[in-house]
């Protein structure tokens, strides 16, 4: 019975070591899956308009979007920041994340996911007040093809 014991202490030990339980520090989100099929394709030529909701007017802009599965670079015409670049990703969703490279600001798809002829991200103007009544500002870049 001991010896029995001895053994499973050892597979025990050996499994462990070997990670077969997992790692719990391990985010499922880094896990390397090939999602190259399953994301919008939203790579090209875009054109549209850059707009605060608070604010009249737009900019007429376009954008070239550089896209490795659901790796995303997204450059505007745009002369003066916010809004001339940005990376990030896209899920299969359509849901897109990406940051602002000139101030490190994300961009979110706030008002709905990507299609393969339309996106629309957003980032508000300053930090949302939970307490106000009011809309929080956003400056929007809405692109179509």
């Amino acid at each position: 019975m001991i010896r029995l014991y001895k053994l499973l202490m050892l597979i025990g030990a050996v499994a462990v070591m070997s990670g077969c339980g997992g790692d719990d520090d391990e985010d499922s989100s880094s896990v390397q899956v090939d999602v190259g099929e399953s994301v919008p394709r939203i790579s090209g030529q875009w054109s549209g308009s850059f707009f605060q909701t608070n604010a009249s007017g737009s900019e007429a802009i376009t954008a070239t979007i550089r896209q490795n599965r659901d790796a995303i670079v997204i450059d505007t015409s745009k002369a003066e920041p916010p809004g001339q670049r940005f990376t990030g990703g896209i899920d299969a969703n359509g849901d897109l994340t990406v940051t602002d490279a000139s101030d490190g600001e994300t961009w979110t798809t706030y008002f709905g996911p990507v299609t393969t002829n339309f996106v629309k991200i957003a980032d508000f103007i300053r930090r949302p007040d939970p307490l106000s009544s009011n809309s929080t500002p956003l400056v929007v870049i809405e692109l179509r093809r």
